[in-house]
């Protein structure tokens, strides 16, 4: 029994983000999106949150077409119920990825000046840019309530 890893995730998710990591992909790593088109960190919050639905609906969609092709209803609900399967492993292997991206935001890190202040610093522990104290941050609070409230819905917790 290994004893240092916390959480045992299933050998299909173990699978699916060991072959991601073989090719170099990591689910939902944009740090490089600041890099490449000046994205700010809250820029990759909307992305993270909102491109599985996207991904979701290009999955709908090409699979709907597909299943268009049949004239029986048999294949045609067979279809449906394989496009429901690759909608539900999709959600099933990025909601671990978003949920901790979204977490994050809520983990700040304080920096004391030294000038007896209890501290002079708040800032983001992910994006040392972003202070906890901003008007903007506090802005995107109730968004990123919503997305943890939404993620646990969708996993079944409440």
């Amino acid at each position: 029994m290994v004893f240092w890893r916390q959480v045992q995730y299933p050998k299909i998710f173990d699978k699916v983000t060991h072959y991601f990591g073989v090719l170099g992909f990591a689910l939902f790593d944009v740090g490089s999106l600041k890099c490449l088109f000046g994205w700010s960190y809250f820029d990759k919050l909307l992305f993270i949150t909102l491109a599985p639905f996207g991904c979701i609906a290009i999955i709908a969609l090409g699979i709907n077409l597909y299943c268009f092709l049949y004239r029986d209803d048999k294949a045609k609900l067979s279809c449906k119920v394989l496009a429901t399967y690759w909608i539900l492993f999709f959600i099933y292997v990025v909601l671990p990825s978003i949920s901790s991206f979204v977490i994050t935001y809520f983990s700040c890190v304080r920096f004391d000046g030294g000038n007896r202040r209890k501290y002079d610093l708040e800032v983001l522990a992910v994006e040392l840019s972003v202070k906890c104290n901003s008007r903007r941050y506090k802005k995107w609070i109730p968004y990123a309530a919503s997305m943890i409230a939404m993620s646990c819905v969708v996993k079944g917790d409440t």
